[in-house]
């Protein structure tokens, strides 16, 4: 072990749960903390002792990145089509496809993915006879009344729940003569759709001993008008939870889909969510790089409990493939319990330092995390009035904006400062202007963050003082105070 790490020590799940029960202060540990999603219960703690069961499956190398199409008229869909093959889309879903010649001008069929929905029942004959001869690969997300090489049916999986969703595909496609993909719609719930795609890779596999091709989309119903932008975000994660399943292709509609046309704008901000995911987050990089994860691995095994299922037994190949990130650290493409065999930190735990995990032995299951605004300026009074409004508005904790001069160590008064004495934060000369700026504020109750620098040393006894006159010990504060002067000469 290194030299870091001698005074710790690993920390079971027992121990966790029992400096969890203490910080309960006598509230039931089951009915504060144990609760349910989709009949699965969710435990405060998922750790290595608990020895949650397995299973490998075949991950995608990337994903295909799709984007819908309204082909209603073919001119203006074959414009949008090319904008978006032109920027880092592998795949177009044509949405009401007609005269195929004009919406497919001058696109290069055999080096990308199509797909049709909501077409006429003739469409798929045509599009046989319009493809006859030529390299193509898609799907149809519909019914069909032709067979043509390297084009899928689509299966949908149906189902109130996320159980009821894997065994709708699984038994729609065990029952099925022909070659399909798996059409999963992605909601918001991100670490249970990571287990549900993950989950029938696995049953999919185990049973036909084949890989499916999963198509995901984002989720229309969860999309509100009143504030479209939020729609983005929503997507956004509903995508990542797409990736780290292991989605073969990935389908975001567009935030404005569920109550409008789809416009150029809409429809760029859905193909560069999956760019800045692949291209900037680095999403492509590793294979399933969630494994491993002590809770997705809970919430695949309970999606699957009720399936005789093969544990991995084997113990897998460890990557040697690797890239540079632009940190210039070095990283596979893919990760084994191999790994982490050495990792020392491995079972350090939240509330033990060195805190790899967290502050607090539950984190915010029992508690909102702090909203604070970094606010501070001209009085302490002022202040103080400014800090109340907040609080009483919602805010959960402050964050102390002090003026350079105390920043400094100056007194308000000092001709070394004149001029910028409450101008950039709050001044603080004295514990009577700490007591100010605190008045009707209990400590024992708030968070407090301040942000200090040369002279952190007299503020944070200021304000340890200011409570002490409140009657507030030094055990009952909370917060932080910074100290690093050199930023100031950095940024």
């Amino acid at each position: 072990m290194t030299k870091l790490f001698s005074a710790f020590e690993a920390v079971s799940k027992e121990q966790w749960k029992e400096k969890i029960i203490k910080d309960l202060k006598g509230a039931d540990y089951s009915e504060k903390l144990i609760s349910e999603n989709e009949g699965i219960a969710i435990h405060p703690i998922n750790h290595k002792d608990e020895n949650i069961e397995t299973f490998n499956c075949t991950f995608p190398e990337n994903w295909e990145a799709y984007q819908l199409i309204d082909a209603t008229n073919a001119t203006k869909g074959n414009k949008r089509a090319l904008e978006a093959l032109n920027n880092d889309v592998s795949g177009i879903c044509f949405s009401n496809p007609n005269n195929l010649a004009v919406l497919l001008k001058d696109i290069e069929i055999k080096h990308i993915r199509i797909d049709f929905k909501n077409y006429s029942d003739d469409f798929p004959k045509r599009w046989k006879e319009f493809v006859k001869g030529k390299k193509t690969i898609g799907a149809f997300h519909g019914k069909t009344n032709v067979s043509i090489p390297s084009y899928l049916d689509t299966i949908f999986a149906t189902g109130e729940t996320t159980k009821q969703q894997i065994l709708n595909a699984l038994e729609q496609g065990i029952k099925s003569n022909k070659i399909h993909q798996f059409h999963f719609e992605i909601g918001s719930s991100y670490f249970l759709e990571i287990a549900k795609i993950k989950a029938f890779r696995i049953i999919w596999e185990q049973t036909t001993r084949s890989v499916p091709f999963i198509f995901c989309s984002s989720s229309l119903k969860n999309k509100e008008d009143e504030f479209p932008y939020n729609n983005i975000l929503r997507s956004t994660t509903e995508c990542m939870s797409a990736i780290f399943g292991g989605a073969d292709a990935i389908m975001i509609n567009s935030y404005n889909q569920s109550f409008e046309n789809p416009t150029d704008f809409s429809e760029r901000i859905a193909r560069n969510q999956q760019t800045i995911l692949r291209k900037e987050s680095y999403l492509d990089k590793v294979k399933d790089p969630s494994k491993g994860a002590y809770y997705i691995d809970y919430l695949v095994a309970e999606l699957l409990k009720d399936f005789e299922l093969e544990t991995v037994s084997k113990t897998e190949k460890s990557s040697t493939e690797k890239w540079v990130s632009p940190e210039q650290i070095e990283i596979k493409n893919s990760y084994t319990k191999e790994d982490i065999s050495a990792t020392e930190h491995l079972n350090f735990v939240a509330g033990i330092a060195p805190n790899l995990r967290g502050p607090y032995s539950t984190m915010y299951l029992m508690r909102p995390w702090t909203i604070r605004q970094y606010a501070g300026f001209s009085t302490a009074e002022e202040s103080n009035a400014f800090y109340k409004r907040n609080l009483d508005a919602g805010q959960k904790g402050l964050s102390v904006a002090f003026d350079l001069a105390t920043h400094r160590g100056y007194d308000s008064d000092h001709e070394r400062v004149e001029g910028d004495v409450g101008m950039a934060g709050v001044a603080i000369d004295s514990v009577e202007d700490m007591k100010i700026l605190f008045n009707e504020i209990p400590l024992d109750k708030m968070s407090v963050s301040m942000t200090m620098n040369g002279a952190v040393l007299p503020i944070l006894a200021f304000y340890i003082v200011a409570a002490q006159e409140q009657g507030v010990t030094e055990k009952d504060l909370s917060g932080t105070i910074q100290n690093d002067i050199l930023k100031e000469f950095m940024v």
